[in-house]
C-alpha cells in the first residue's frame, strides 16, 4: 500500500509520524479521540497524562529521539 491510499477507512499517513514534534502527535491523538467521541473523562486523562510527559521530556522533543536512554538521560 502506498502512502495516501485508503484502507478499510484509514489513510496512511503521508509523513512518516517520527518526523513530528510528540507534542504535535498528541494534539492528532486527543483529536482523534475526541472524533471517536470517547469519553470526557477518558480524554481529560490523556491530555493529563502526555501533557505531564511533554513537561518532562521536553516540548522540542521529536518522536524519533525517544527512546529509553534519552529518558534515562533526562532523570
Amino acid at each position: 500500500m502506498k502512502r495516501g491510499e485508503i484502507k478499510t477507512n484509514r489513510v496512511m499517513a503521508s509523513k512518516p509520524s517520527q518526523n513530528k514534534l510528540f507534542r504535535e502527535l498528541t494534539e492528532e491523538f486527543i483529536r482523534q479521540a475526541e472524533i471517536k467521541n470517547l469519553s470526557e473523562w477518558t480524554i481529560k486523562s490523556y491530555t493529563y497524562h502526555t501533557q505531564y510527559f511533554i513537561d518532562f521530556a521536553g516540548h522540542e522533543l521529536m518522536c524519533k529521539e525517544i527512546s529509553m536512554e534519552y529518558l534515562i538521560k533526562k532523570l
